[in-house]
């Protein structure tokens, strides 16, 4: 896991921990794969920083690029379904780190 400023944040980072709101409402579970629209909704709302899983190199960029895409479709509108997130960060753990 690291820290990064919301503007080193890439399409296809994976949240390592909840974006909370000063309420303590989540705002972002854990799990979740950054889309280029969830990385300019968060800098709107004045995120500055976030924690990312570090991410092993990947051999075919492309290939992630598109399963963290297939991803982000299948589990859309999740957030208020625990399940589903979890289930939706093991994948993502997984494209990640195949091994």
């Amino acid at each position: 896991m690291k820290e990064i400023s919301i503007d080193q944040a890439n399409e296809g980072d994976v949240l390592a921990l909840d974006l909370t709101a000063g309420s303590g409402a989540v705002i972002l579970a854990r799990g979740n794969v950054l889309s280029a629209s969830v990385i300019a909704r968060l800098k709107k709302m004045g995120m500055r920083q976030i924690f990312v899983k570090e991410q092993a190199p990947q051999g075919n960029s492309e290939a992630t690029a598109m399963l963290f895409q297939l991803l982000e479709d299948r589990f859309t509108d999740t957030e208020n379904n625990p399940f589903l997130q979890e289930m939706k960060s093991i994948v993502a753990d997984h494209i990640t780190n195949p091994a």
